[in-house]
C-alpha cells in the first residue's frame, strides 16, 4: 500500500473516532472545538462526502454550543460542496440549500455590518427556492416574520405571520416548541398581548422545551412585563428561565433577562456577582452582535445595580477585557459607562444597517425598567 493509501487510511479511522466522540456530546465550546479539528481531518482527504457532513456537524454545533456567526464561512462552503456531491439526490440538495441559506440570513441579520441588501438577497434566494418546491413554506413565513419585525412592517408582518400560522409543518420545519414561541413572539410585537400570552403560557404548561426556546421567548416576554411593571408575572417568567443553565455564548441573553429582574426584585435570587463575572467573560470576543447587545444591556443595568451598594467590585476578569485590571478591582461607574458604550455602538450600527430605531428603542425601554426599579433603591 502507497504512503498517500496508508496517510489517508489513518486520516479516515481518526476521523471516524473523533465523530463517534462527538456524536455523544452535548452541545458545548469543546464539541465544537473537536468538530473544528474534524473538518480539519476532512479537508485532507479526498471524499467530499466527509467534508460535506462534517461541516453540517460544525454549522449546528457552532449554532447550539458556540458562537453562531462562526458558522457562517462553512455555511457557504457547505452550498459549494453540496453541488458537487452525488450521493445526495437533488430533492435532498434542494431541501439542504433552503435550510442553510434560512440559517445564513438569520446569521447575516445578527452582524451589522453585513448589509441590508446582502441580507435580503439571502431571503430572497430562500423564497425562490420554496416557491420551486412550496417545501419549506412555514420556514420562509418564519424568516419573513423576522425581517419584517426588524422593518417594524406591522402590515406585512401580520400577513407573514397569518401564513406562518396557516402553513403545515413540513420536513423543514423548525422544533415545534420554536414555531409556537415564535407565533407568541410574534404577536407581542403586534400588540396583541393576550394571544401572545396564552400561546407562550400554554408552551409553559406542557413544559416543552428545546436548547433555545421558549428560554428565548421567555426573556422577551419578562423584559415586556418588567417594561410595564408586571412584576409578579416577570417572577413567574424568571422562576421558569432560571431552571435553563447559563452555560455558553447562546444563553447569555437569559442571564441579561435574569440581571434585570433581579433589579426588580432584589432579592439576591435571579443573579448575582459569579454570574454577571461568567457572563463578562464569555462575551468578550463573540461575533454574534446581537448577543452581545443584549448582554450589555443586561451589564450596563446591573452594575448601575450593584453601584447603589458599593462604588468597586471585584471581579476575576480575562486580560482581554478591555477594563481589565490586574488587582481585579473595578470602578461600577466605568463599567456602567463601557457596557452602556458597547450597546449604544451596536445599537447605532443595526438601526443604520436597517433604517429604523429598532434596537435605540430597547436602550430606551431599558432605561425604563432602570428609573422605574432602581430609583426604589
Amino acid at each position: 500500500m502507497s504512503n498517500k493509501k496508508t496517510n489517508e487510511k489513518s486520516t479516515l479511522m481518526l476521523l471516524h473516532q473523533n465523530k463517534a466522540k462527538y456524536d455523544n456530546m452535548d452541545d458545548c465550546p469543546q464539541k465544537v472545538a473537536l468538530i473544528e479539528k474534524c473538518v480539519e481531518l476532512a479537508d485532507k482527504l479526498e471524499n467530499i462526502y466527509e467534508k460535506c457532513e462534517t461541516r453540517w456537524d460544525l454549522i449546528w454545533a457552532y449554532q447550539f454550543g458556540g458562537d453562531p456567526v462562526k458558522a457562517l464561512p462553512y455555511c457557504a462552503e457547505f452550498l459549494e460542496m453540496i453541488n458537487y456531491n452525488n450521493k445526495f439526490s437533488n430533492s435532498l440538495k434542494h431541501e439542504l440549500k433552503i435550510t442553510i441559506i434560512g440559517l445564513m440570513y438569520n446569521l447575516s441579520s445578527s452582524v451589522p455590518h453585513i448589509s441590508k441588501k446582502q441580507c435580503k438577497s439571502l431571503l430572497d434566494e430562500m423564497e425562490n427556492l420554496v416557491n420551486q418546491s412550496s417545501t419549506g413554506k412555514g420556514s420562509l413565513a418564519s424568516h419573513k416574520c423576522s425581517y419584517f419585525c426588524d422593518e417594524q412592517n406591522m402590515e406585512e408582518l401580520e400577513k407573514w405571520l397569518k401564513i406562518f400560522k396557516e402553513t403545515p409543518r413540513d420536513r423543514l420545519s423548525d422544533c415545534e416548541v420554536c414555531e409556537i414561541s415564535d407565533i407568541a413572539e410574534y404577536n407581542l410585537f403586534l400588540g396583541k398581548k393576550d394571544e401572545a400570552f396564552d400561546i407562550l403560557n400554554s408552551v409553559l404548561e406542557n413544559n416543552k422545551t428545546c436548547a433555545e426556546e421558549p428560554w428565548s421567548t421567555i426573556t422577551t416576554f419578562l423584559k415586556y412585563c418588567l417594561e410595564h411593571n408586571e412584576l409578579e408575572q416577570a417572577k413567574k417568567f424568571g422562576t421558569k428561565l432560571f431552571q435553563r443553565d447559563i452555560d455558553n455564548i447562546d444563553t447569555l441573553p437569559f442571564a441579561a433577562a435574569l440581571m434585570h429582574l433581579e433589579i426588580a426584585t432584589k432579592n439576591n435570587r435571579y443573579a448575582d456577582v459569579p454570574l454577571f463575572e461568567r457572563c463578562i467573560n464569555m462575551s468578550s470576543e463573540i461575533f454574534d452582535k446581537i448577543i452581545q447587545f443584549e448582554f450589555y444591556l443586561g451589564a450596563w443595568c446591573f452594575s448601575k445595580y450593584l453601584a447603589t451598594k458599593s462604588k468597586e467590585i471585584k471581579l476575576n476578569l480575562l486580560p482581554s477585557f478591555p477594563l481589565y485590571s490586574k488587582d481585579n478591582t473595578y470602578d461600577l461607574e466605568k463599567l456602567q459607562n463601557h457596557f452602556f458604550k458597547q450597546a449604544e455602538n451596536i445599537a447605532l450600527a443595526f438601526d443604520k444597517r436597517n433604517e429604523s430605531n429598532f434596537f435605540y428603542k430597547d436602550i430606551e425601554q431599558t432605561q425604563k425598567i432602570i428609573n422605574l426599579y432602581l430609583n426604589e433603591v
